[in-house]
């Protein structure tokens, strides 16, 4: 199994909304697959977390910021889109916008092809919806990096696929 390093957005808006992705998948090993998940990917040969985070920010919501300090950070085992088993350890940051995001313009046609649309969330509509959302417990990351603490623990493996 291969071992995937990966930085995570929690992308926040002025009325405290967090921004999640909703990734669907017509073809391949996950044909029919549909979740929400926050923007972010893997990690480039010598990039940081931080630095990771903040590519991703721009290519996937055209926003260039400062990323801060990880808020939180999870250990999980899930399926790519292309099949492949990982092993990943994400690093999530949490970025305040008042922006608008422009997930039109991400240079990687494969994702552009897997992101269906993007929905900015209260935290009553994630505790509410029966969607699938990726990590199941982001609100609670969200609280918890709001309280100034850092939230981390392992996942079990996964028994559903998460976005890359």
């Amino acid at each position: 199994m291969r071992k995937r390093p990966a930085a995570r957005i929690l992308l926040i808006d002025h009325d405290g909304r967090l921004l999640l992705f909703r990734y669907r998948h017509d073809d391949g090993p996950l044909a029919g697959m549909s979740y929400w998940a926050t923007p972010g990917g893997a990690l480039d040969a010598g990039e940081t977390y931080a630095q990771a985070a903040r590519r991703e920010l721009r290519e996937e919501t055209g926003i260039d910021a400062d990323v801060g300090d990880e808020v939180a950070s999870r250990h999980i085992q899930f399926m790519m889109p292309d099949g492949t088993m990982v092993d990943a350890d994400e690093r999530f940051f949490m970025v305040r916008t008042s922006l608008a995001i422009d997930a039109e313009n991400n240079p990687d046609p494969v994702e552009r092809a897997f992101i269906a649309e993007a929905k900015w969330w209260t935290g009553a509509e994630l505790r509410a919806t029966a969607d699938i959302v990726y990590p199941d417990n982001v609100a609670a990351m969200i609280e918890a990096a709001l309280k100034g603490r850092h939230a981390s623990g392992a996942s079990p493996a996964a028994s559903k696929p998460i976005p890359q």
